[in-house]
């Protein structure tokens, strides 16, 4: 005699067991195998930070998506991002009206830019107006702001870096930013960190992140007493900050699967829980 057929409840409950294993389990972050591929993600260092941390969280959520994060600053945030060169942009500077106009933008936090001085001096902070003294060339030596008899000694980033721009805008405002001749102009916070190590007297704008406040041999000046740490950056308690971007193509429907993930993803609290730590 003929089994009986299962009834239709047990066939229902089967397939949504065996649909659940092939996706890798309910909350696993696994059921997306059509994500995968290499994503080129290019910008300033001044949002590398919030890029990689997001980036890495992703990754770990997609295994198939790679990607290659590049240090190439934030006008390549915005252009190669435009000219489709690039998947993904980061940038540490506000974008102008036509790069907002060529590019989809969100923003993903704040970086801040401090003033690097060597640990041997022994000034802790200054205001906005003692800063601008010490870069135009009004204050010439330490002893005019507090310190020791000890000369300046002058080092900025290159004019088009978003850490200068933030600097000339914030501590020059309306007035054109102007430095003494025997300024010497660093083109990345590796080289700037190396140049204030070697001088006591040094002075160099930097941005506020991680691996700048634990290079040996320096340290970074407070503004009006508040510390420039990440966590005043982020409540904004420290002044000298500026808003960083995420960038992405205007048309994201015609854009790699991934890369509309990926901006989902941001948007979303797992990705606004990751950008909680900056």
């Amino acid at each position: 005699m003929r089994s009986p057929a299962p009834r239709l409840p047990l066939v229902l409950a089967a397939l949504v067991v065996l649909a659940t294993a092939a996706c890798g389990g309910i909350g696993s972050g696994q059921g997306s195998a059509t994500l995968e591929g290499r994503l080129v993600a290019v910008g300033g260092g001044g949002a590398i930070d919030q890029m990689n941390a997001l980036a890495k969280r992703f990754a770990q959520l997609h295994p198939g998506v790679r990607f290659d994060v590049q240090n190439l600053g934030s006008d390549g945030g915005y252009s190669l991002v435009a000219t489709g060169h690039a998947d993904l942009g980061f940038a540490s500077r506000d974008p102008s009206d036509d790069e907002r106009a060529k590019n989809g933008i969100l923003e993903i936090g704040a970086s801040g830019t401090g003033i690097a001085v060597s640990t041997s001096n022994p000034v802790f902070s200054l205001s906005k107006d003692q800063l601008r003294d010490l870069f135009s060339g009004k204050a010439t030596n330490w002893s005019a702001l507090g310190g020791q008899n000890v000369p300046v000694k002058r080092f900025v980033r290159e004019p088009t870096s978003a850490t200068r721009l933030s600097f000339d805008s914030f501590i020059f405002g309306e007035a054109t930013a102007t430095y003494p001749p025997d300024t010497v102009v660093a083109f990345s916070n590796d080289e700037m960190v190396l140049g204030v190590r070697s001088f006591s007297g040094a002075a160099g704008m930097v941005t506020v992140k991680a691996d700048v406040l634990k290079a040996p041999g320096i340290k970074i000046l407070g503004l009006d007493g508040i510390a420039a740490t990440p966590d005043n950056v982020r409540t904004g308690s420290y002044r000298f900050r500026r808003a960083v971007y995420l960038t992405y193509p205007t048309d994201l429907a015609a854009a790699k699967p991934a890369v509309r993930a990926f901006v989902d993803f941001v948007r979303s609290p797992e990705g606004q829980k990751v950008l909680e730590g900056f």
